[in-house]
Parts: structure tokens; sequence; C-alpha cells
């Protein structure tokens, strides 16, 4: 008779290496036990795996149980392609806890069906920063101007916005992250000496930067905004008809020069 444990075995039979959770508090006379091979493709998961940088072995806790090595990089087979990561989205150098949480995101990401490589491609991201993709849009926009499909005080006031306003806030970030919690926390960070109608018009051009990205394909949504409600605008006044005949009285010798002699303010 043969005795069982309730517990899961995992056998990788390239790398010969035996994975093993137990319940503490069963004996060896009870449960079962169940043995099925780790999904290695060459001793890869399809899901990826984390390597050591130095032997290529497996790594399953901080350091290499092979040479001691603490840093690693992973390796995914992906839709018939290998790829390797060896930092992460931030440019840091991964070591077993980074890889961990890095490879926990790209296994998500496939699961959901959303998984793209240059999400995770450094060079990629580094692309898509916003302070990069902030100079192609002004770039693009100038262009505009000088086919005479923007006004040059539209473009004065983009510069503006991206000098003193969007890089400092959003510099860093992929566009692909940013989010509404991003968005609103730079619409409540804006100078509140600023006009309400300034501040909207701000974030207008923040809007309208995004929505050039999605129409580029390098975000497939335009994230939500907030609203920046009110109005500070001074109301003007005006006086009434018989404020303005006694007016006319009064400068209408000017009134007819200029009519006669098609003059004009300024």
């Amino acid at each position: 008779m043969v005795q069982t444990l309730d517990c899961k075995i995992v056998l990788s039979l390239t790398e010969k290496m035996w994975v093993v959770k137990k319940n503490k508090d069963l004996t060896s006379f009870n449960g079962s036990c169940t043995l099925v091979p780790y999904s290695y493709d060459r001793g890869f998961s399809m899901n990826g795996t984390i390597r050591c940088n130095k032997c290529f072995n497996a790594m399953v806790t901080s350091t290499c149980s092979r040479c001691g090595y603490p840093i690693c990089y992973i390796y995914l087979y992906w839709q018939g392609k290998r790829y390797k990561f060896w930092k992460d989205r931030d440019g840091g150098q991964l070591d077993y806890r980074r890889a961990t949480r890095l490879i926990t995101v790209i296994r998500s990401a496939i699961d959901n069906k959303t998984f793209n490589p240059d999400d995770f491609t450094l060079s990629k991201v580094k692309e898509r920063l916003v302070e990069n993709k902030l100079n192609d849009w002004l770039y693009q926009k100038s262009e505009e101007e000088q086919a005479d499909e923007l006004s040059p005080e539209t473009i004065r006031h983009y510069k503006s916005y991206v000098k003193n306003h969007f890089i400092p806030f959003f510099k860093g970030l992929d566009v692909k992250e940013v989010e509404f919690h991003h968005i609103e926390n730079f619409k409540d960070q804006l100078p509140k000496s600023l006009k309400i109608k300034t501040r909207r018009n701000t974030l207008n051009a923040l809007h309208s930067f995004f929505t050039w990205l999605r129409r580029k394909g390098i975000i497939k949504e335009v994230p939500n905004f907030p609203e920046i409600r009110g109005n500070d605008a001074k109301m003007r006044t005006s006086i009434d008809v018989d404020q303005q005949k006694e007016a006319l009285k009064n400068y209408r010798s000017i009134i007819e020069i200029s009519s006669l002699s098609r003059l004009r303010r300024g």
C-alpha cells in the first residue's frame, strides 16, 4: 500500500529541482500527492523565469543557488519568440525582488491578453516618457503653424504650458501609465494665482496632447480629465442709450473726421 501526503510537488525535469509545498498539519498517513511537470520550454517557463545573470541558472531566492550571484534577468518565451528583460521600467538593475515584481506584472498582462513586449523594453519606455512625447507634439504643432493651421499665439501658449507646467509635473512618467489621479493632482497643484480661464486652457492643452497620443496609436484611450469649474472673469459694464447719446455730442467731430478720412484706432 502506498501512503500519500497532501502536498503539491513540482518537478522540473530539465533543472532536476523539486519544489514542495506541504501542509504542516498533516501526517504521513493521510492526504494525497500530485506530481506535475513544471511547464518549461528548454528549461524556461512559457510565462517567464528569473535567471541568474552570471551562470543563467533559474533563481528562486535572492541569490543564485549555484553561484551565489544576486543580479538576474527575466527570460520569456512568448508567441514563438524569446525575450530577455535586464532592467525594470525605471531603468533599475534587476535583483530577485524587482524581478519577481516585474514578472508578476508580465504574467498578469499575458493572462489578460494585453501583453506587449514594448511596454517592458527600456528603450521603448524612454521613447514614451512624457517629456519626450511632449517635444514630439510641439514639433508637430509647429509644423501646423507653418501650414497656417494654428496661430503663432496658440503655439506660444502651448510652449509655455509644456515648459512651466507639463514637464515639471509629469517628467519621468510613461505616457501609458498616466491616469486620472495624475491629472487630477496636476490640476490641483496649478497655482491658484492663475485665473480660472488660464487653468482651464492649460488643462485643455493637456487633453489635446493625450488626444494626439491616441490618434498616433501610442495610447489606447485618453484618460479621464477632471473639470475646472467657476468663472472669475470680471463682468463688463455698458452705458445706457441716453448716456451714449450724450457722449456722442462731445465726440461727434472726432467720429466724423475718422469716418471721412477712414482713420482707425491704433
